[in-house]
Formats: structure tokens, sequence, C-alpha cells
């Protein structure tokens, strides 16, 4: 009887090994497969065909060197402009031109937006002041007020409670 088992246990090891190396893909290779590679390309790491070397784009059956506007960088995409602006600057039509960031602000996190600094909100584009009435303290985004408790807000004042 333990004789049967060590068989079927091999036997059991064997089948799962069959069955693993069946699992496993099977080796690509990167051939042109007869297509003629352009200049500034090369044959696709997987599957056919070709792709344009960093910094090039497709247009038709050439790869041409991407045009990449002063402060952009490029993102080796094949769609969209291949290119994105540089930190503090934003796309105006083909360019990139520097955010303007007014008084009493700075630019967020991502360098494409600007924020007002904490006690200073948004007016007509600039950074005003927020001005706290009697008995109020700035809110959690800091750029807008709220009452102390147990006071209420009514319009531009702290009410108290009646």
């Amino acid at each position: 009887m333990r004789e049967l088992e060590q068989r079927y246990g091999k036997f059991l090891g064997v089948v799962l090994l069959l069955a693993l190396l069946l699992a496993l893909p099977a080796p690509v290779s990167a051939q042109s497969g007869g297509v003629t590679i352009p200049e500034n390309a090369r044959a696709k790491g997987y599957g056919s065909g070709w792709e344009c070397d960093r910094g090039y784009r497709v247009v038709g059956k050439e790869c041409l060197a991407a045009q990449i506007p002063e402060n952009a960088f490029s993102t080796n995409s094949t769609f969209g402009n291949g290119w994105e602006c540089s930190w503090g600057y934003q796309l105006n039509k083909k360019a990139c031109e520097a955010i303007k960031v007014p008084a009493n602000a700075y630019l967020n996190s991502f360098g494409d937006k600007w924020k007002c600094h904490r006690g200073y909100r948004l007016v007509a584009e600039q950074c005003v002041v927020v001005v706290l009435p009697e008995s109020a303290h700035l809110d959690f985004s800091g750029n807008d007020w709220e009452c102390n408790r147990p006071f209420r807000k009514q319009r531009d004042k702290c009410a108290p409670p009646r």
C-alpha cells in the first residue's frame, strides 16, 4: 500500500510539472517579419512591426523627430503631442508659457495651476485677504471663515445663539 502511494505521488508530481510547463507563455522573438524598418525606429520587442525611437513620432511610414517646444519635455507617447509642458508652464496653442502667479499665491504640487495662500481667497483672478469678523476663524481650507461655537454665520458676521 505504501509503495502504491509513493508511485501515485510521483505520478501526480510529474502531471503537475507538465501542466505548469504547458501554462507558461512561449518565448516571442522580435523579428521584423519582412517589414522594412524606417530610420530612427526598431523592431518591437513583442509581436510584429516596429516602433519609433525615443524622441521620434510616427508620421505615415516614417519616424520623424518630435517637435518639442521650449519649456517642455518628451513623454515618448504615441498619442497626443508626445510632450508635456514643464513644471510652472502651461499649454497655450502649441507652446508652453509660464504660469503667472499673482501675489499671495503659489503653484500647486503638479506645477500646472496656482492657489491662494492660507488666509487669502480667490477674487477676480487675484488673492485677497480673508477678513475675519469678530468671533470667527479660518476654516479648514484656509480660504474662507467660519464662526466660533456657539455663534452662527449670518451674511458677513457671526451672530450669537438665540
